[in-house]
């Protein structure tokens, strides 16, 4: 039988269906709205927006769809004006233009950069503002994009209808609306590119001035101090064995190893000796790995000789220029050396050696699959059974070099493989020397590593000399700047960039024994005589240098060692000056006009087509009246 719920006695106030609130049971009315009051008055005071907590209120006077941005015509003068939904529906709009590369914000071009140097990305309020604007006088004056206009560019930015229809549908347009906002991006365009027509040709002076200032001549005087002469006094200044050996541990790897022992291998050869006197069987060789059936011998032939002429085939280099006899009996020189034996001059040895060859690379693959699954291969029996010559590596094994000498089974081929070779394993290919046919393993390796340091030290005492006498060279280059110049106590000495007169300079450079060196006017990126391998060190150490050439005249730079580490130098710039226009040329002629439409579009564009440059916020008086009137608000609620 069912229980009924029990009344403890609680009051339980019924609602009436009517009623807008309804209380739950047994909580108190009075308390439930005051808590719902409460609520509403937090969402009011820190959710609801502005203009919305304006209208319940009263206050603040907010047009339901106030004037977001007001101009003046610059030919009528008459006020212009655009609401704000308008405003941000083309903003929302252009949004999507950048992001398919059919709008370009201004301020991408012609604005400021940013902290790090890299142009604004983001469509700025003041790109949409510059956009209706234009948008507006070219309206105005009559503009129109033609259809084969509007087709041409949809057919460069989309190529078929099938991406314009999906990338509308991305945006969440129609077609006709895609093409609709593409249309007056299009409009604006063309009146940007008719006002850009007067650039299109730079006038002489613009020319003139854009080549001089990209192409300026430099003129260095420099005093120079050899190195070497300093390696006493560094050997003298050698630090204990500790810190020698610390110091060297720090150097970059590849400049240890220089004192590392070589990498050495020991091998284990079976090879085939070819050419002539060779006397090879291959009978058995051939009985156990014979050509497959239906093997196209001549094919076989034709590949061997092709991918081993190089090293089995080629001509001596005292033949290479050989002439022959024709047949009138004149001697006929070739125009080129003949580096390799045709097939035919050679089929008897290709006819020979390629059936080997095969078989011996069937025999590598036979022992490489045995290798792999755990078999002990005893590689001297192997070589035995087939009648190769066996040849089993000494102790310790060879170096690189050594290997290419090994006759006749070494080459440099060989050599390079078995020093990369994984230890214990088989090179993976049958190799074709000069004088041989050779399979080869890696039986023994020993890497390449550091002896001890008592067996090195002498040579890393020189290594740390030569580097402690380009820094002597280099501090006493510097002493001498210093003594021609007061060097303020609170700059370094890095960071210091005196002016020095070149009689002094040159005086204290003879008198310290040091050379002093004119380097005459040069452009940048040139060397005397435009000869870079015909250039000193000096000259190729100056050309291009950023560093250099950012000096103001009369200014001596710190001293630096040069790139070979064997001089050091003090620079002095003498002077920068512009080249005479006679000097252009036409490849300067054509970069100067190009740099110079550039130079003036650009100057164009940021005080023209930028929402907040000069002709924007002054001629047109471009103002943004809700943005400023919402901004002084928050400022005032801030206070």
């Amino acid at each position: 039988m069912s229980q009924q719920p029990q009344n403890h006695g609680a009051t339980t106030e019924k609602h009436h269906e009517d009623d807008l609130i309804v209380v739950p049971e047994g909580k108190s009315r009075l308390r439930y709205l005051a808590t719902i009051g409460l609520v509403l008055f937090l969402l009011i005071i820190f959710v609801v927006a502005d203009t919305f907590q304006s209208a319940l209120t009263g206050g603040g006077g907010a047009q339901e769809d106030p004037t977001y941005i007001t101009w003046k015509d610059p030919v009528a003068g008459t006020q212009k004006q655009v609401a704000e939904k308008e405003f941000f529906s083309t903003s929302r709009k252009l949004s999507m233009m950048a992001a398919t590369g059919i709008f370009r914000p201004f301020s991408l071009d012609y604005g400021d950069q940013d902290s790090t140097s890299n142009r604004r990305r983001s469509l700025t309020e003041e790109d949409v503002a510059s956009f209706l604007v234009l948008e507006a006088m070219a309206t105005d004056s009559g503009l129109a994009v033609s259809n084969e206009e509007h087709r041409a560019l949809l057919e460069v930015a989309f190529g078929t209808a099938q991406q314009l229809s999906a990338t509308a549908a991305r945006a969440g347009m129609t077609v006709e609306q895609f093409e609709q906002i593409i249309r007056r991006c299009e409009l604006v365009q063309k009146l940007v590119q008719l006002m850009s027509r007067s650039f299109m040709v730079p006038d002489a002076a613009a020319i003139e001035a854009a080549w001089q200032e990209e192409n300026p001549l430099f003129k260095f005087n420099v005093v120079t101090a050899k190195t070497e002469p300093f390696l006493d006094t560094a050997r003298a200044e050698a630090p204990d064995d500790e810190t020698l050996a610390a110091w060297f541990h720090e150097l970059p790897i590849f400049r240890q190893q220089t004192l590392f022992t070589q990498p050495t291998v020991t091998p284990d050869v079976a090879y085939v000796a070819v050419g002539e006197g060779a006397g090879f069987d291959p009978a058995a060789l051939l009985a156990a790995y014979p050509a497959p059936e239906g093997t196209d011998l001549e094919e076989q032939a034709r590949s061997y000789h092709v991918q081993n002429r190089s090293t089995r085939f080629r001509v001596p280099a005292e033949l290479q220029m050989q002439g022959t006899v024709g047949e009138d009996g004149e001697l006929v020189v070739p125009d080129a050396p003949k580096l390799f034996y045709d097939l035919e001059e050679v089929r008897e040895q290709v006819d020979f050696e390629a059936p080997i060859h095969a078989a011996m690379r069937a025999l590598l693959t036979d022992l490489q699959d045995r290798a792999t699954q755990g078999e002990e291969i005893d590689f001297a029996a192997e070589a035995a059974k087939y009648g190769l010559t066996f040849v089993e590596g000494p102790e310790g094994g060879f170096e690189r070099e050594a290997i290419t000498t090994q006759d006749p089974w070494g080459s440099t081929m060989i050599a390079g493989q078995l020093i990369f070779a994984q230890e214990g394993s088989f090179l993976p290919s049958v190799m074709v020397g000069e004088k041989a046919i050779v399979i080869a393993r890696a039986r023994a390796k020993r890497e390449r590593e550091e002896p001890p340091f008592a067996d090195i030290r002498e040579e890393v005492v020189e290594m740390w000399a030569k580097e402690r006498s380009k820094e002597l060279s280099v501090e006493t280059l510097d002493y001498l700047r210093q003594t021609l110049a007061a060097k303020p106590d609170e700059v370094e000495a890095a960071d210091w960039r005196p002016e020095i007169s070149v009689e002094d300079l040159r005086s204290s450079a003879g008198e310290a024994g040091y050379s002093f060196v004119e380097r005459d006017w040069l452009a940048q990126n040139a060397v005397p005589g435009d000869d870079f391998n015909a250039a000193t060190p000096l000259q190729r150490f100056l050309r291009g240098n950023v560093d250099m050439h950012a000096l103001e005249a009369g200014q001596v730079a710190p001293a630096v060692a040069s790139p070979a580490g064997d001089e050091a130098y003090l620079v002095r710039m003498e002077g920068k000056k512009s080249q005479e226009i006679e000097e252009i040329g036409a490849q300067g002629l054509l970069a100067a006009r190009q740099r110079a439409r550039v130079d003036a579009f650009s100057a164009f564009g940021e005080k023209v087509l930028l929402g907040d440059g000069e002709w924007m916020t002054g001629t047109a008086e471009l103002r943004f009246p809700e943005r400023d009137r919402r901004e002084a608000e928050k400022a005032g609620s801030a206070d």
